[in-house]
């Protein structure tokens, strides 16, 4: 998982950021599959996180399964 540092810092409408620790969670819940679906998995969980909050930072990420 590659991921921009908007990722992390992501907040919700509290101003909670979205953070690493977050982040190393849902990467250890990723579902077993395509990368696709884990990408849309993790996008998801921040996805739900932010609500409607605007971001002001690029949120890009990169999943990479190797088999």
């Amino acid at each position: 998982v590659l991921f921009t540092d908007g990722v992390v810092d992501a907040f919700n409408d509290r101003g909670e950021e979205f953070g690493d620790s977050r982040l190393v969670d849902t990467i250890r819940d990723l579902p077993e599959g395509p990368a696709q679906q884990s990408l849309q998995f993790l996008m998801g969980r921040v996805d739900n996180f932010v609500g409607a909050t605007r971001q002001f930072d690029d949120i890009t990420c990169l999943v990479l399964r190797c088999s």
